[in-house]
């Protein structure tokens, strides 16, 4: 790592009402006096100070608050500097290029985080895991980063090394001391079989993380006037389709994002399938049609008021895996005598058990509290743990085929540095650049 002090935007480009510049390095509180009205030496680290900002010839850009954060204490492990200016994106910049014009250079991407693992702040996976809560688009995704983050992930891989490393210390007794080999050897291989299998349990969290992860996709389908765009607009609490009592007002998909407790869902409202010579309906059955096709779940919707028809009956038998629903139950005088989910989309009624339906559909495959679990959410992740397991396996197939202790040691090695490779130790240079390339600047 180089000794360059580097600075960034650490905030979203565009105006706003605070950005915020990030300085890291040995000559950052040189730079950040040299333009700052304030000095800074005797600040005390994790301190907030008021000040103003200057050009080199002493013009002044923003009145501004600086957090100073020493060597060793910030998240970088160096000296860091964080200036807290006004958020239009002139005047950022402007702070910016005054602060390059004093020596430092621009960071690169996610190098911020690379220095605090370079220094030991945290390891490799933490520093994933920084990205991770970034691009989190749900509650699993966001869980399962945080566990990261807060070193779960590496305390149980550190767990795993340790076990190996006393089995390897058991190995090096019987070469230092001559103790009885087939003690050693019994213990080894219940250690061994111990430890395989709570890999596997943790290879398999990668399973799991990414179907829950798996972008899924919602088709409303139905006759026309059964209300599918009011049931669009209830799911999401706004007003995004037109509602009419002419039938066939929806003739184009409309797409939106729908939040279901902490989880997102592509939701497409289509035209109402029935048989017709007008050309523009055919096209938005058409597409109707091909969307239904390309969905995760299709919620068959009717309308609760009308007579069941031949066409209503084709559609069931077209879709036989679609979630049946019915809707405007608040105008029936009578119960509906009918399998599916009753709702109303116009006051509410229904819609609870309709979104838990819809939870329960995309989740059933999931095992239960699996968000609470550690989860691997990245394929390095996987695939180092899984070269581990395959390590592990030779150590007990060795066992039962009585080879030397030397070969046992061989593998258990390998297997130490598999977990090694996951955590961050001895990593290559190659590693590290794909893994902070896909950083933001100012991370």
């Amino acid at each position: 790592m180089d000794q360059e002090t580097i600075a960034a935007i650490a905030t979203p480009p565009g105006d706003g009402a605070i950005s915020l510049i990030r300085i890291s390095g040995p000559r950052a509180f040189l730079i950040l006096e040299s333009i700052f009205s304030r000095t800074i030496q005797e600040i005390p680290s994790h301190t907030a100070i008021c000040g103003k900002i200057f050009t080199e010839n002493q013009q002044l850009l923003d009145e501004v608050l600086v957090l100073i954060m020493r060597n060793g204490h910030s998240y970088t492990g160096e000296d860091v500097a964080e200036i807290m200016c006004h958020g239009g994106f002139f005047v950022t910049n402007k702070i910016l290029r005054v602060i390059f014009s004093q020596g430092a250079r621009p960071a690169k991407p996610g190098e911020f985080t690379l220095r605090a693992f370079l220094n030991g702040r945290i390891d490799l996976t933490q520093a994933e895991a920084v990205q991770e809560i970034i691009a989190a688009k749900n509650d699993t995704a966001l869980m399962a980063a945080t566990h990261q983050l807060s070193g779960r992930l590496s305390l149980i891989t550190r767990d795993f090394q340790q076990i190996i490393v006393n089995m390897l210390g058991m190995i090096e007794a019987v070469f230092d001391y001559g103790e009885e080999i087939p003690e050693i050897q019994m213990e080894i291989a219940q250690k061994s079989i111990h430890i395989k299998n709570k890999m596997q349990v943790l290879a398999r969290s990668f399973h799991t993380y990414t179907l829950s992860q798996k972008e899924k996709s919602i088709c409303l389908l139905g006759p026309p006037n059964a209300g599918k765009s009011s049931l669009m607009n209830a799911l999401l609490h706004q007003e995004r389709a037109i509602v009419t009592n002419i039938p066939g007002t929806t003739r184009d998909l409309l797409h939106e994002q729908l939040s279901l407790h902490g989880h997102l869902y592509h939701l497409f409202d289509t035209a109402g399938m029935h048989t017709t010579r007008e050309h523009i309906e055919k096209e938005g059955i058409k597409r109707a049609t091909e969307q239904a096709a390309q969905s995760d779940l299709i919620i068959l919707l009717f309308d609760a008021t009308e007579t069941f028809t031949k066409d209503h009956q084709a559609l069931l038998q077209q879709y036989p895996t679609s979630l049946l629903v019915w809707n405007k139950i608040d105008l029936l005088h009578t119960p509906l005598q009918s399998s599916g989910i009753v709702i109303s989309a116009k006051n509410g009624t229904g819609l609870e058990t309709l979104q838990n339906a819809i939870i329960n559909h995309f989740h059933k495959d999931l095992p239960p509290k699996y968000e609470e679990e550690i989860l691997l959410t990245k394929e390095r992740h996987a695939f180092a743990l899984n070269q581990a397991i395959q390590s592990i396996d030779c150590v007990i197939r060795a066992q039962k085929d009585n080879l030397p202790l030397e070969c046992v040691a061989i593998d258990l090695k390998r297997a130490l540095q598999s977990l090694n490779e996951l955590i961050g130790i001895n990593i290559t240079e190659n590693v590290l650049e794909a893994i902070f390339t896909n950083f933001c600047v100012g991370k």
